[in-house]
C-alpha cells in the first residue's frame, strides 16, 4: 500500500459540527470508506476589524497557540503563521489583494474556519 494524502477545502460551511470522509472506488466498482473527522465552527470565535485593511486581530483564543492558513477563493495558500500563546494574536493582511479569504485555525488539535474581506481603501 503506497500512502496517499487528500485535501479540501469548503469555503462557505455554517456554523456548527460538519462531518467529513472519503469514499475510494477502485477500477472494480470496490468501495472504502475513511473515518469520519469531525471539524467545529466555533462562533465563540472571530476576526475584527473585518473587512480588514492591514491588520486583523483573532478573538476566542487567548493563551493558545496557534497554525494560521489563509486562503484565497481559488484556494491557494497566502498566508501561513504559528502564533505562540504569548504574542497578540494578529495577522498582517496588507500583503493580500482587495478579496475573500477563508482563515483556517489550528489550536489544540481542533480545526476553525471563518472568512475575511480584505480592502485597502484608498
Amino acid at each position: 500500500l503506497v500512502p496517499v494524502a487528500y485535501q479540501f477545502r469548503h469555503f462557505m460551511p455554517g456554523e456548527g459540527i460538519h462531518y467529513y470522509r472519503i469514499c475510494q472506488v477502485d477500477f472494480d466498482g470496490t468501495k472504502r470508506f475513511s473515518y469520519v473527522v469531525q471539524c467545529s465552527m466555533n462562533e465563540n470565535f472571530g476576526f475584527y476589524p473585518n473587512p480588514a485593511d492591514n491588520i486583523i486581530q483573532l478573538k476566542g483564543f487567548a493563551g493558545s497557540s496557534l497554525k494560521v492558513e489563509v486562503f484565497d477563493v481559488q484556494g491557494r495558500l497566502a498566508i501561513r503563521e504559528e502564533l505562540s500563546p504569548d504574542e497578540l494574536h494578529q495577522l498582517n493582511v496588507e500583503s493580500l489583494d482587495d478579496g475573500i479569504y477563508v482563515v483556517q485555525i489550528v489550536v489544540s488539535g481542533k480545526l476553525y474556519f471563518d472568512r475575511i474581506s480584505v480592502s485597502h481603501r484608498k
